[in-house]
């Protein structure tokens, strides 16, 4: 019941934010400007799926967690993912990427399907990941790398780094 009464009172103004947040986008002019909202919009996703993480990790407890299947672009929830960690930033306001460090995305070489799969959990995985990459890269590269195996119609994807 806590949770449940926590949860609601942090998704509301998180809601707030990623609308307003959407709306501001959809009407700014400046690309430059459009792009940050943007961010401040995916960002504001990823806290509002942060609360609803909390609540599943109590659900997992039950045994009564849910996926969403849906639609799914592999190829651009990864670029979106990359885009928000190129423009990460740590506690003290630091970048998440080193200068020293390349972050590259070769997913579009890769031709990967639209599959069906729970979206929010494909990028907090992705986020997860290459940000484990980025904290332990010093300099060289992280790149996501994926393969589409028509046999099994399994989509895989790998990082590597230099870290």
């Amino acid at each position: 019941r806590f949770m449940a009464v926590v949860s609601h009172e942090l998704r509301s103004p998180i809601h707030g934010i990623c609308g307003l947040s959407d709306t501001l986008a959809l009407s700014e002019k400046d690309p430059a400007r459009q792009r940050k909202l943007k961010m401040i919009t995916n960002c504001s996703t990823r806290l509002l799926d942060l609360v609803s993480n909390i609540m599943d990790m109590s659900s997992t407890r039950t045994k009564t967690l849910k996926l969403n299947p849906e639609a799914c672009n592999v190829t651009q929830v990864m670029e979106e993912t990359v885009h928000m960690l190129d423009h990460a930033t740590d506690k003290q306001g630091r970048p998440v990427k080193r200068p020293s460090v390349a972050l590259i995305n070769d997913l579009e070489r890769a031709n990967l399907p639209v599959i069906e799969a729970d979206i929010h959990r494909c990028t907090q995985v992705f986020y997860n990941l290459i940000m484990n990459a980025l904290k332990f890269t010093q300099r060289g590269e992280v790149r996501i790398t994926g393969d589409y195996l028509p046999d099994t119609a399994d989509v895989e994807i790998h990082v590597s780094d230099t870290g």
